[in-house]
């Protein structure tokens, strides 16, 4: 129950301090020396972000046909802001279908530039969607995003970034921007933020959506505050699969 308590915390609520970041003295490279909590963030073997191959070796880690369903729709959708940025949260009517099991949609972040890579390359963005079950399995459907024609579903997230009321809500379609018949690598990693959490399920579409530059600014400026949110690479142990 402590690490279950732990992963909610993190993703769901708002910190009341600023005991880590991405720079200076707390730093990725310092976090599991903050607390004692964070220790995974040095010891953990599956930990995230990685640089995925998507080759033919690598074809076992691709998402099969029909294994991965979306049921999403126009959802509620509100902005809860903390000392690292802004996440968009959700109700939980969205899901996504893993073998029969619901995980059900309750988070956006973004981070720039991508956390993970594909075959050593980043994007502008990564646009990281947390799923979660009903028995609490975290599961994170990572999508890259480059700068090409607008996006107009975007503009609605962009909207309550821009509206400094409280308790704003709108509504956002993650099924719109989704490219759901691209390649989906799989594979067990970790929370890419302090407590660097094992356990979690990654799903990492190959092929980037696209935002307008004009877009993609505003949520590098009003959701990261004109920052760069990236941890470091970490190592990838295909041996366990």
């Amino acid at each position: 129950m402590k690490l279950i308590s732990t992963i909610l915390i993190l993703l769901f609520l708002p910190s009341c301090a600023q005991d880590w970041s991405y720079q200076g003295n707390t730093a990725p490279q310092y976090w599991s020396s903050l607390k004692e909590e964070y220790k995974f963030c040095k010891i953990g073997y599956n930990q995230s972000p990685i640089n995925i191959d998507f080759n033919a070796k690598n074809e076992q880690y691709i998402v099969k046909n029909n294994d991965l369903k979306f049921s999403y729709s126009s959802s509620g959708v509100t902005k809860e802001q903390d000392s690292h940025g802004t996440k968009f949260s959700f109700d939980r009517k969205d899901f996504m279908t893993l073998r029969k099991r619901e995980y059900y949609l309750q988070a956006i972040q973004f981070h720039h530039p991508s956390e993970h890579k594909i075959n050593g390359e980043d994007q502008i963005l990564e646009m990281q969607i947390f799923h979660k079950s009903d028995n609490e399995q975290v599961a994170v459907l990572a999508v890259f995003v480059k700068l090409g024609k607008e996006s107009p579903e975007f503009d609605k997230l962009i909207a309550l970034l821009e509206n400094n009321k409280k308790d704003v809500w709108s509504d956002f379609n993650v099924g719109k921007v989704l490219n759901k018949n691209d390649k989906i690598f799989f594979y067990d990693g970790s929370l890419t933020m302090p407590p660097c959490t094992e356990g979690i399920k990654w799903f990492v579409m190959k092929t980037p959506i696209e935002m307008s530059q004009i877009q993609v600014d505003k949520i590098i400026r009003l959701a990261l505050k004109g920052m760069d949110n990236v941890r470091p690479l970490q190592a990838f142990h295909p041996e366990l699969y």
